[in-house]
């Protein structure tokens, strides 16, 4: 019988690795059990910070990648994700914000000439304008 070469995915780990994860991982919980609350806060903390830190080198790692991978295409990353390239590196995108002073246009003008946007608390006067059997739409402005 001729050797045959196995061809076979890489693994990341290997289910012996993994045996042994859970064993760690069991001791870890049951020393837990026996620590102060004052400990388990410092243990926390640490591994919060360590969990930081490894998003963060993953988050750099994928992000080199992607970079190389887009560069071996012959395209940017600008082409492959559009604006989100350039929101991350400013930061977060703010909310444009209106003029001072600038609400939102008026949608229904009372019978004095009061205005309303239709947004919030109901006017006084549409309210006594409805008791007295009108409608919204009677006070609506055409566009």
């Amino acid at each position: 019988m001729a050797a045959r070469k196995a061809i076979s995915k890489p693994r990341s780990r290997q289910p012996e690795a993994e045996a042994d994860d859970a064993v760690s991982l069991r001791q870890i919980l049951q020393a837990l059990d026996r620590m102060s609350v004052g400990n388990l806060r410092q243990i926390a903390s640490a591994a919060e910070a360590k969990i930081r830190d490894k998003a963060e080198g993953e988050r750099r790692s994928l992000k080199e990648e992607m970079e190389r991978r887009a560069a071996e295409l012959g395209i940017s990353i600008r082409e492959l994700f559009g604006e989100l390239t350039q929101l991350a590196k400013r930061g977060r995108a703010k909310a444009s914000k209106k003029a001072e002073g600038q609400g939102l246009a008026p949608k229904y003008k009372g019978p004095d000439g009061e205005l309303w946007s239709g947004r919030g608390r109901m006017p006084r006067w549409l309210q006594t304008a409805q008791a007295e059997g009108k409608s919204k739409d009677d006070f609506l402005i055409k566009q």
